[in-house]
């Protein structure tokens, strides 16, 4: 996939790149990253951002193939913080969440009110029923006005109700949904990263093609076994096959995957040598 870069050596520009294979070992796992890009001549700063925490900077490998006669110059690896704009974005979260929250509590006010309402028609209704204190009644006319009144009071409060319970249950969506935003967005604030910055410079204008490689913790594999026995014929069918758990916050979804036992060492180096010295035998000592 092709991006826009920044040549010279200002604000490094980042590079999208995709898993192509990983290998598993018993305790880590080595991921192979691709990426490409055209570049003008000269040199050029690139960025793999949102590595894993854990990946192991000796372990680091990279490859440059170009068209352009590229000559990789230096490879960093740092740890990468939260950004001003991943924080910005999160106070706009915020900011209307607040909003939602506030519609929230008008809509519950609204409801209050509502109620209110409808507890006062039903007290209307109970007290034109019931007989006053010096024994007074109200005429058939009456009761018909009241409930006329109370039906049509009563029934636009019903209506009323139902509707603010509507306008709530939307907003409640709207509000969860955000609040999936949200910790989504805390999520990645709080999860550290590291970042590659490769320097390269090419003779002319072309396009580059990199292969980034690094061991990372948090992966393994551990052998699994499966027996069937066939009573018929009277052989047992043995399979083997590998379970893989990895937490290193990377997807392995449609990479080619190795499984492997070997115990690969990071950081070695060739060993110390001791020394052979050369010189003239010494005499024997003389006899007593």
């Amino acid at each position: 996939m092709a991006i826009a870069t920044i040549p010279g050596l200002g604000v490094a520009a980042g590079l999208a790149s995709s898993i192509g294979a990983v290998t598993v070992y018993q305790d880590r796992a080595v991921v192979t990253r691709s990426a490409s890009s055209e570049l003008a001549a000269g040199e050029h700063e690139l960025e793999l951002e949102n590595l894993p925490i854990s990946l192991q900077a000796n372990s680091l490998q990279v490859s440059a193939k170009s068209t352009g006669q590229a000559s990789l110059l230096d490879v960093k690896v740092r740890d990468a913080f939260q950004t001003d704009t991943a924080n910005e974005r999160v106070r706009t979260l915020q900011e209307q969440m607040r909003k939602l929250e506030a519609r929230q509590a008008e809509l519950d006010d609204e409801a209050a009110v509502l109620d209110n309402q409808r507890e006062l028609v039903l007290m209307m209704q109970r007290g034109a029923t019931e007989p006053a204190k010096e024994g007074a009644r109200l005429t058939l006319d009456e009761l018909k006005a009241i409930q006329t009144l109370s039906a049509d009071t009563l029934g636009k409060t019903l209506a009323s109700l139902r509707q603010v319970a509507e306008r709530k249950a939307v907003l409640e969506r709207e509000i969860e949904a955000l609040q999936g935003q949200l910790d989504i967005m805390r999520g990645q604030l709080s999860r550290r990263s590291k970042t590659v910055t490769l320097r390269i410079n090419l003779a002319r204008a072309g396009k580059v093609d990199l292969a980034v490689s690094y061991a990372v913790g948090g992966a393994r594999w551990a052998p699994a076994y499966d027996a069937r026995l066939r009573p018929a014929d009277r052989t047992v069918d043995l399979g083997y096959f590998g379970v893989i758990s990895q937490n290193t916050g990377e997807d392995w979804k449609n990479v080619k995957l190795t499984l492997s036992t070997a115990r690969p060492a990071l950081g070695g180096g060739a060993p110390t040598l001791q020394p052979w010295i050369i010189d003239v035998a010494a005499p024997p000592p003389p006899a007593p």
